[in-house]
């Protein structure tokens, strides 16, 4: 019985982040270094960077890169293959890049959305165009070495391990898995369009789009920290009234002590 109640009681992924963007499009969606981007502002972004994309050959099993930092285009992209129902791989811009040339191997993205205008030379000489398409400010950079499908339908997103035992290895996410997650994370987890909840984990790392698509579903504000708020995090969620906190324990043991358990920093 709950099973069968579990099932038909999911939302669709795409419809459910179409819902909340539509109903919540005034309101703020993301903060990053200070800025803040209206739902309005990030579905835009998303709407630009699909119709570029739309424009190439694209085949729909095939994942895209995300070459950015923890940035408006990461997040815009990300929301753009969500849409699309395109899988998508980070690539982490501080990865060395012999990590970057084995995730790309192993997952052979089609296209490498990027914040730079280059890409490191071992990467273009062996998978990429030398000549990018730039879209004003965002560059494409097209997959020339393989026109394999590594990866079956319904792939949402492709995670890695961090390689400590070997070889990093790529884990693919199903929409199946991501919108179970989302109704189970709901039931206990439960956020407010008025909440503003803390983003402390990497894009690389698997809770940083499960802690995006439960903001985003309800309509929250999602606030992006950088490596720096990190060292004096009970500033940032002070000075940005943060609500709701993930993050791993080692990173709440930052705030788990007495001097700041006297503060009542978080409401959840």
């Amino acid at each position: 019985m709950s099973l069968c109640k579990k099932k038909t009681s999911k939302n669709n992924l795409k419809k459910l982040l179409i819902d909340s963007f539509n109903t919540n499009h005034s309101r703020i969606a993301l903060c990053i270094n200070g800025n803040r981007y209206s739902y309005n502002d990030i579905f835009l972004l998303a709407l630009k960077i699909s119709k570029a994309l739309k424009k190439e050959n694209t085949k729909a099993n095939r994942p895209i890169g995300i070459y950015s930092n923890n940035s408006l285009l990461a997040y815009g992209s990300i929301l753009c293959c969500l849409l699309l129902k395109r899988p998508f791989v980070y690539l982490d811009p501080n990865y060395p890049t012999k990590r970057l040339i084995n995730i790309i191997d192993q997952c052979s993205p089609q296209y490498i959305i990027s914040e730079f205008p280059t890409l490191p030379n071992s990467l273009i000489r062996e998978f990429y165009e030398l000549n990018p398409k730039f879209i004003e400010d965002i560059t494409v950079y097209t997959e020339i070495a393989s026109s394999i499908e590594k990866f079956s339908a319904n792939i949402c997103y492709i995670k890695f391990t961090s390689g400590s035992s070997g070889v990093p290895k790529g884990v693919p996410i199903t929409t199946e898995n991501v919108e179970s997650f989302l109704y189970s994370a709901s039931k206990i987890i439960f956020i407010k369009t008025k909440d503003r909840v803390i983003q402390t984990f990497n894009l690389s790392f698997d809770l940083s789009i499960g802690t995006i698509l439960l903001t985003w579903s309800k309509g929250a504000s999602l606030y992006v920290t950088q490596i720096k708020d990190l060292a004096d995090i009970t500033n940032f969620i002070k000075k940005n009234k943060i609500t709701i906190w993930f993050s791993v324990p080692t990173t709440l043991g930052l705030i788990l002590n007495e001097k700041y358990k006297k503060n009542n920093l978080l409401s959840t």
